[in-house]
């Protein structure tokens, strides 16, 4: 299925990307993607994002024609689990969307999180699994936990290392060059406000 969207389809699109400059393009997308991102309000979100004010933001999604698809939400005991296999204190808006809904999110453009109530999962899309493999094979540091994957391209992560009165920033962590490249929110819950805002606009087929 396709992911659509001005954040999504360029995400899935880059699959298709050609070898010959296929870095210096993915650079190209991935910063409009991330310009477009500090562009939007994120005001709602900025403290404490209830999950009343999620469920608003994806009955609005669905209302725009997106597929939505929640791996399903995980207990306590499986969240601390989850950052005990990590070795990291996850951010309190996180943990509070792992036990709501698990993960996952726009079909093509989903949230790693605890599948199957089970964080041990090794899946890709589940937030041991995505950060184990990028620990592995790029040298992820240990402070990060990889809350989106794609195509061995884009690698977004909770800094847990700035973690302030439990929250942290997501970033994006350059598998190419083995640094972080930018900070994209202060907290999970601002993450997700550009999350659901990019995704509201009217689906296309086409990238923009």
């Amino acid at each position: 299925m396709i992911c659509v969207g001005a954040y999504g389809i360029q995400f899935l699109s880059w699959a298709d990307i050609s070898d010959k400059g296929h870095r210096l393009r993915q650079r190209r997308v991935r910063k409009r993607t991330y310009s477009r991102w500090r562009g939007l309000s994120h005001a709602p979100f900025l403290k404490g994002a209830s999950m009343a004010q999620y469920d608003q933001e994806i009955r609005a999604l669905s209302a725009y024609g997106r597929e939505i698809s929640w791996q399903g939400g995980a207990s306590s005991s499986e969240v601390r689990k989850a950052e005990e296999l990590l070795g990291v204190t996850l951010p309190i808006s996180y943990r509070r969307f792992l036990r709501e809904y698990g993960g996952g999110g726009v079909i093509g453009g989903e949230i790693s999180g605890v599948e199957e109530n089970d964080a041990s999962l090794t899946f890709g899309g589940t937030i041991f699994g995505d950060t184990v493999e990028c620990r592995r094979r790029f040298r992820l540091p240990p402070e990060l936990s990889v809350i989106y994957f794609h195509d061995d391209e884009v690698c977004w992560c909770l800094d847990t290392k700035a973690t302030v009165d439990d929250e942290c920033p997501v970033v994006s962590f350059n598998i190419f060059t083995g640094v972080i490249d930018h900070v994209i929110a202060s907290s999970f819950d601002l993450f997700m406000r550009g999350y659901f805002e990019m995704h509201s606009s009217k689906p296309t087929s086409a990238v923009a």
